[in-house]
């Protein structure tokens, strides 16, 4: 029988700053989790992705250079 493929959860990321964007992917990529993240730097580009895909999960920082995490949630 052939194996079922894992699930793949789609994360976005919302966060202006870039080092803890860019550790996160890495941190997914290393460990070779079944997540698909997106990583954007503001509420904005949260928009624009949320308009065209669906998130299983989305993490926001409180402060964005363009409104609060919260405005987006």
């Amino acid at each position: 029988m052939p194996a079922v493929p894992e699930a793949v959860v789609r994360i976005l990321l919302v966060d202006d700053d870039e080092i803890d964007r860019e550790s996160m992917v890495r941190f997914v990529r290393d460990c070779q989790l079944p997540y698909e993240i997106h990583a954007v730097a503001t509420r904005r580009e949260a928009l624009d992705l949320l308009d065209r895909m669906p998130f299983d999960i989305v993490l926001v920082d409180f402060e964005l250079p363009d409104g609060s995490g919260l405005d987006l949630l």
